[in-house]
C-alpha cells in the first residue's frame, strides 16, 4: 500500500476514535444543544463528518452512503435539522462514520500512487488529485472533530447545572 493510502487511512482512524470518544453518553438532546456563539449543534458538526466522508467515497469511486436529501441536512448549512424527523440520531450518525470509515479503508487499500495522482472534480468544482482532495476532506474533518470537543463540554455543563 502506498504511503497516501495509508496516511489517509491512519487519519480517518484517528479521527472516528476522537468522535466515538466526545459522542459516548450523549444524549439525543444533549448533541442538540448550541452554543450562545454560533448555530451549530454537536449532532450537525458529526452529520457534517459523515457528509464529507460522502464526498471522501465519491471521489474514490464508491456510492455515498446517503441519498442526496440526507447529505444536504449536513452540508454547509446547519439550519436544516429543525424537525426530529429530518435529523438522525447520535447512533445513527456514529453507525453511518463506521460504515464510511469502513468503505474508505477498503478503496484506500485498493489504491494504487497513480490512481490516487488522477484529477477528480471536487465540490467546489475545481480539479485536484485525487489524494490531494481526500486529504483535504480528512483536514477539514479533522477542525470539525476539535469542535465536537467543545460541543460535547457545553453539553457536559449543561448536565451539571441540572437540578
Amino acid at each position: 500500500m502506498n504511503t497516501t493510502a495509508v496516511n489517509l487511512i491512519e487519519g480517518y482512524q484517528e479521527n472516528s476514535w476522537l468522535i466515538r470518544r466526545h459522542a459516548d453518553s450523549l444524549s439525543d438532546a444533549e448533541a442538540l444543544l448550541q452554543p450562545a456563539f454560533e448555530a451549530i449543534t454537536f449532532n450537525w458538526v458529526l452529520g457534517h463528518i459523515v457528509e464529507h466522508r460522502n464526498l471522501a467515497l465519491v471521489a474514490l469511486d464508491k456510492t455515498s452512503l446517503w441519498p442526496a436529501a440526507v447529505d444536504r441536512l449536513y452540508a454547509a448549512e446547519p439550519g436544516g435539522l429543525t424537525g426530529a424527523e429530518r435529523r438522525r440520531s447520535v447512533l445513527q450518525l456514529l453507525d453511518d462514520l463506521e460504515a464510511a470509515e469502513q468503505r474508505l479503508i477498503a478503496a484506500l487499500e485498493a489504491a494504487s500512487g497513480d490512481w490516487l495522482t488522477e484529477a477528480v472534480m471536487t465540490h467546489f468544482g475545481v480539479e485536484k488529485p485525487r489524494g490531494v482532495y481526500v486529504a483535504g476532506l480528512l483536514w477539514h474533518e479533522t477542525y470539525h472533530v476539535g469542535q465536537l470537543g467543545l460541543l460535547r463540554s457545553l453539553a457536559l455543563a449543561q448536565r451539571k447545572r441540572q437540578p
